[in-house]
């Protein structure tokens, strides 16, 4: 089969879907698999977010591009399947091969609030309209399989869970001079511990709950750890949570003791993983949590709030907390930082746990999804 992969978010997106993108096409080109890759993507460039006038053109180029440009550039080249990785597939207009969306979660739909008006109503157009018609739907959980179930009514058995997998080739130790650089950088001592987090700011990832609870270890609990935040604001103003991030460090007065490095490369982020002592992950809502997996990777204990998919992935290889309960995140992260005997056994278990997961198995498991759907044809 001719298996074409949607890469045009790969100009936008810069975690998330890009993460997603590029580990897949990376995992299908170093199967064994007789298929061949084609990579699509659209001739026109977005325009920067700018203005209303800007956004609202980047939407009319997005759907032309997946309604119009991509489809017929799917047939052109005589693909057999459509790969999308961001929800929308094309309806069956204009390309008749089969046709496969990713849904990572359901977000815009359990939270509607944190989404423009207009794009919310593009997205039910299209986006549901395109899975319902799929050949199958991918979602990384069953978690996700569940909600994205309720909402689009289709037959259960074609929402397939497909799991995902860590980051390739950024958890080995790395060179002493690259951690004192990436310190050095982010303004982190040598000799400092902290605890990690890595995610775009968004209102779901409960940030500030985990900073009011920094900020009691801290004051109350004297522990000598900074608290590293790695990623950026959100990409949508009603998601994002940056001026409430910043307004809870100063007034809990732990301004310096709280590092938030904005965006960083791979090679940094691989530094900062396994430089870490604990990872937290405080999510309110998770269709997947791939973070949990690279922090196995990176072999430092997790600790995760109990929210959506992410007991699912984390199974008995992390700590768990009610994402309300600051006493309960409180007193587990004080567990860990007492005890070298814990975090090594959980260090441990995520390293048994992560044989779970791997991108190798994710494609397998699409393949053999494609093989059932030309069985049928």
């Amino acid at each position: 089969m001719k298996i074409a992969i949607d890469i045009r978010d790969l100009k936008i997106a810069k975690t998330g879907i890009n993460t997603y993108t590029n580990e897949l096409i990376k995992a299908f080109k170093e199967s064994n698999s007789n298929h061949e890759l084609l990579l699509l993507d659209s001739q026109y460039q977005p325009f920067p977010r700018s203005s209303k006038v800007a956004i609202i053109l980047n939407h009319i180029l997005y759907y032309y591009w997946k309604e119009i440009e991509l489809p017929l550039l799917a047939r052109s080249q005589n693909c057999d399947v459509l790969l999308c990785t961001d929800y929308v597939v094309p309806l069956p207009l204009l390309f008749k091969g089969i046709r496969i969306p990713v849904f990572h979660d359901s977000t815009f739909w359990d939270h509607p609030e944190y989404y423009n008006k207009i794009w919310r109503i593009l997205l039910n157009i299209f986006a549901v309209s395109g899975a319902r018609s799929a050949d199958f739907i991918i979602t990384p959980s069953e978690f996700s399989k569940r909600s994205v179930n309720k909402h689009l009514k289709v037959n259960p058995d074609k929402v397939v869970v497909i799991p995902e997998g860590p980051k390739t080739k950024m958890y080995e130790v790395p060179p002493l001079e690259d951690v004192r650089s990436v310190r050095k950088k982010y303004d982190i001592p040598n000799e400092t511990k902290y605890i990690l987090h890595v995610g775009v700011f968004e209102k779901r990832k409960n940030l500030p709950f985990l900073i009011k609870v920094f900020a009691q270890l801290i004051h109350d609990h004297k522990v000598e750890y900074k608290l590293v935040l790695v990623g950026q604001k959100g990409p949508r103003k009603d998601m994002d949570d940056y001026d409430r991030i910043l307004k809870t460090i100063n007034e809990h007065g732990v301004k310096d003791h709280i590092i938030m490095t904005g965006y960083v490369t791979n090679e940094e982020l691989g530094v900062l993983y396994t430089s870490a002592d604990i990872y937290v992950f405080p999510s309110t809502r998770e269709g997947f949590g791939l973070p949990i997996l690279e922090a196995f990777a990176s072999k430092i204990p997790v600790v995760s709030s109990i929210s959506g998919s992410l007991p699912e992935v984390v199974g008995d290889a992390g700590l768990l907390f009610n994402p309300t309960d600051s006493l309960s995140l409180k007193n587990i992260l004080l567990n860990l930082m007492n005890d070298d005997s814990l975090k090594l056994e959980m260090v441990n278990r995520g390293t048994q746990r992560l044989n779970n997961f791997s991108w190798s198995n994710t494609v397998k498991l699409i393949i053999n999804e494609l093989q059932k759907c030309e069985r049928n044809l």
